[in-house]
C-alpha cells in the first residue's frame, strides 16, 4: 500500500492537485520536482534540475517535462497539462489520470478510452539521470505512444523566451538523441530501451504561468 495516494476526485480538482507537489533527489545535488498532476506551478519545477559548474554551480533546468500522448484507434490523446494565460489549462491530460501513489518510485495510472498505463520515474541516486517506465496494463487494441520533450537549459530563477541564439539542432545516439541548447551546459541524452523514431520539429512554448510564481509577484 502507498504511504503517499491520491484517487481520481482528487486529482481531477485543480485547486486540490496543484497544490500537492512531489520532490525526488539524486542525492548529489539533482532533483526532479512537479505537482502530482504534472503540472509544473513554480520555475524550479522540472523532471531533471542539475548543478553545473561550468555555469557557476547553479542548478538548471534541463528537462522540464515530458508530453505523452496516446494514439489508439487512430485517436490521439494527451496526458499532459499546461496553464497558459487567462486560467486556461491545454491538455488537459490530468482528466485521464486515475490515480497516483507512491512508495519508493511516484506511479501514475492514467486510463484513456480501452488502455491503461502505468507510468514510473525513477532519479538514479549519485547520478544525473532520470529513468521513465511506462507500462502498458490493458489495451484492447493496437495502440503507440509518442513523447515530446519539454526542454528548458536555464537556471532555476529564470525563465527562457524564444530567442535565436538557442540551438535546435539535435545528434542522434543509439535509441535517440542529445542535444545542448547553449553553450556552457551539458548535452541532455535522450534514449529509449528500444528502437523508436525520431521527427525533429522544434517549437517553443508561448505563454506559460508558473501560478505559485504569480502568487510571488514574478511573472
Amino acid at each position: 500500500m502507498s504511504y503517499i495516494k491520491f484517487e481520481k476526485a482528487q486529482i481531477v480538482n485543480l485547486e486540490f492537485s496543484l497544490g500537492r507537489e512531489i520532490i525526488r533527489t539524486n542525492r548529489a545535488g539533482s532533483y526532479a520536482s512537479t505537482t502530482i498532476v504534472e503540472c509544473n506551478t513554480r520555475k524550479y519545477h522540472g523532471l531533471l534540475i542539475c548543478p553545473v559548474d561550468e555555469l557557476g554551480g547553479g542548478r538548471f533546468v534541463l528537462l522540464s517535462a515530458l508530453d505523452v500522448t496516446v494514439v489508439n484507434n487512430d485517436k490521439s490523446f494527451n496526458i499532459g497539462i499546461r496553464k497558459y494565460k487567462g486560467d486556461y489549462y491545454s491538455p488537459k491530460g490530468h482528466k485521464y489520470l486515475e490515480d497516483f501513489g507512491t512508495e519508493s518510485i511516484p506511479e501514475r495510472l492514467f486510463r484513456v478510452g480501452n488502455v491503461l498505463l502505468k507510468m514510473e520515474r525513477l532519479l538514479v541516486h549519485y547520478e544525473e539521470q532520470l529513468l521513465v517506465r511506462y507500462t502498458i496494463l490493458e489495451a484492447s487494441e493496437s495502440m503507440k505512444l509518442q513523447i515530446r520533450p519539454f526542454l528548458a537549459f536555464r537556471s532555476i530563477h529564470d525563465l527562457t523566451h524564444a530567442n535565436l541564439a538557442a540551438n535546435t539542432k539535435i545528434e542522434q545516439v543509439k535509441n535517440g538523441i542529445k542535444s545542448k541548447m547553449y553553450e556552457g551546459f551539458p548535452s541532455l541524452h535522450m534514449q529509449f530501451s528500444t528502437e523508436a523514431e525520431f521527427i525533429h520539429v522544434p517549437d517553443w512554448y508561448l505563454g506559460v504561468e508558473y501560478i505559485e510564481e504569480q502568487k510571488r509577484g514574478y511573472d
